[in-house]
């Protein structure tokens, strides 16, 4: 069975749910970014991308924000 906190020989299931959340994220993020800036102005999937953005950036900071308080 999974260990919910940290020990010290391996990350707890929430450590890592954390890890792995804000990395598949960040992902997304640059991801959006780079779609902004390759294709043209009036494409489709650069505006709903890009509409994503901001709700990405406002998660990932309170993803880091409860990590940080999780590490404490």
């Amino acid at each position: 069975m999974t260990q919910m906190i940290d020990r010290p020989d391996r990350y707890g299931l929430v450590t890592r749910l954390f890890h792995w959340g804000m990395a598949a994220l960040f992902a997304a993020q640059f991801a959006s970014a780079a779609v902004h800036w390759a294709l043209p102005r009036e494409n489709a999937l650069r505006k709903t991308l890009w509409a994503y953005h901001t709700d990405l950036g406002v998660t990932l900071l309170l993803l880091v924000l409860l990590r940080g308080a999780w590490g404490l």
